[in-house]
């Protein structure tokens, strides 16, 4: 250590004193010792092992990877902390969206559509966007649609005349032409047909009931449901039967034999309701069961067979979308509704046979 005196002419006996004050200042350096790391004469402070004056040893540890997404340049000593996944919001070893967070701007709202900070609404509270509200077909036709569980159902029967890439669907056959034909047709049940089609249907039978489609249209690989609807398949009407059958009240009836049945009621809770005797509905009396829980609105559209139109006001038949081949003969799966019972049940029917559609969406 140096010490700088001024350059003062002090008294004799005054430089004496100095001299002796140095020296004692001297004589102190030497027995405090050396400087420390921080500069401190005699001091303690030591340099870690990463170098750091008076450090705790671990600023120099960490992720020696260069591959690693926490690779850390300024570290030397591997500490096997490197990480290499990277979450949905960039986030290195991070655990996706914050806690509520619904996306990586720690927005919490989801709409109606399932889609986090979407803007889509459900003004009226029934659990379906009200873009989902209704469907437009290829020829402009307008339907409503229900929520049931967790699908989208139309709530009317299909009346398009095009298949989806525009392409017509024929029609106009004779009952010897249409029983004979291998490929889509559709027909209308004529408005003058029974005393159901002359009570309900006005001039246009297709206007309530859709229109009756055979077998070979739902098969065809054009597609006759709009954009991003399809025909129900087997899996999804089983998932609509299972849904009402825990949510449905079982009741008894009696049957068109008079014997005594319980039924879980699925068939009911899809029908619409009301008789046309009761001039309240388009059943025939007594359409058993009936109070159309589901908001699913079976209508008693009949079918179009081998030589004649029938079951306008009794029955329901519904094609899936499943295809089969047996005994040179070809099937679609049905499903069926009928006014005398509170069931709901599945079959199959020749193709040629004309029934109607539900579209469900994707």
């Amino acid at each position: 250590m140096l010490y700088y005196v001024p350059s003062v002419n002090y008294p004799q006996p005054m430089q004496k004193y100095l001299f002796i004050l140095l020296l004692l200042i001297f004589s102190c350096d030497e027995a405090l010792g050396p400087e420390d790391c921080a500069g401190v004469a005699g001091g303690a402070a030591v340099e870690d092992i990463c170098g750091v004056c008076s450090g705790d040893g671990t600023s120099c540890y960490g992720c020696t990877d260069a591959t690693a997404c926490n690779f850390d340049a300024t570290a030397t000593i591997f500490d096997n902390s490197c990480e290499y996944e990277i979450d949905i919001c960039g986030v290195c070893a991070g655990s996706g969206y914050l806690d509520g967070a619904c996306n990586c701007n720690g927005d919490t709202i989801i709409d109606c559509a399932g889609v986090c900070a979407g803007t889509e609404i459900d003004s009226d509270e029934d659990g379906l966007c009200d873009i989902w509200e209704t469907v437009i077909d290829i020829d402009g036709n307008i339907y409503n649609n229900i929520l049931i569980g967790n699908q989208i159902w139309m709530q009317e029967n299909l009346k398009t005349t095009h298949y989806r890439n525009g392409d017509e669907i024929p029609t106009g056959y004779t009952d010897s032409e249409w029983k004979t034909l291998s490929t889509g047709a559709y027909s209308v049940y004529p408005a003058d047909n029974d005393l159901a089609s002359q009570t309900t249907c006005g001039n246009n039978c297709a206007d309530i009931y859709g229109n009756l489609y055979n077998g070979y249209v739902v098969n065809d690989e054009r597609g006759i449901c709009p954009q991003d609807w399809h025909i129900p398949t087997r899996g999804d009407w089983d998932s609509l039967v299972i849904f009402l059958q825990y949510n449905t009240e079982p009741i008894e009836y009696i049957s068109g034999e008079g014997e005594s049945l319980v039924s879980n009621n699925v068939g009911g809770a899809m029908k619409s309701t009301g008789t046309m005797e009761g001039e309240d509905g388009l059943w025939f009396s007594p359409n058993v069961g009936a109070t159309n829980e589901s908001g699913f609105k079976a209508y008693p559209s009949g079918s179009r067979g081998t030589n004649q139109y029938y079951g306008m006001g009794e029955r329901t038949y519904i094609w899936l979308l499943e295809f089969l081949v047996s005994h040179d003969a070809t099937y679609t799966l049905k499903s069926s509704i009928v006014f005398d019972s509170p069931d709901f049940s599945l079959g199959n029917s020749t193709s040629y046979v004309g029934h109607s559609i539900r579209c469900l969406k994707d």
